[in-house]
């Protein structure tokens, strides 16, 4: 194979660079939308795909199995389309607005049984006046 001179021609470089940062931007998202106990890259990159197509403009079909071929796909292969790589940067930018999330509090126990003895017979709203009652407890001392 022959190689282009990197001082003759710089084109060769321009796109590798390019399909590294594609590359790179997919492979961040789908780690963003990884949860520990998925098993493989399929059920984040189904959780990928909905904010991917909202994020294309235009009218486009994406599904989990495409981007995850796509995130699969070869070295030297043809880069995807323009319109992927710009929804791809697109959500990248994107700021979450985090207002809007509930917040999430987590206690340590002393064991798995009592974990489990709490989710078993605590409701919602039992678990949330507990840690409200323990939080005024813990200022206070």
């Amino acid at each position: 194979m022959n190689n282009p001179s990197p001082t003759t021609d710089t084109t060769w470089l321009e796109k590798a660079t390019s399909e590294d940062n594609w590359r790179e931007q997919l492979e961040l998202l789908v780690g963003q939308h990884k949860h520990p106990e998925d098993v493989g890259n399929l059920a984040a990159c189904k959780r990928l795909a909905p904010k991917l197509r909202a994020a294309a403009s235009g009218r486009v079909s994406w599904t989990p199995n495409y981007i995850l071929g796509v995130l699969h796909r070869n070295k030297g292969m043809s880069a995807p389309s323009p319109i992927f790589t710009n929804a791809l940067a697109a959500l990248l930018r994107r700021k979450r607005d985090r207002s809007k999330d509930k917040l999430r509090v987590c206690v340590p126990v002393a064991t798995a049984a009592e974990r489990d003895y709490i989710n078993r017979t605590l409701n919602a709203e039992e678990k949330r006046n507990a840690l409200l009652v323990a939080a005024y407890f813990e200022e206070e001392a």
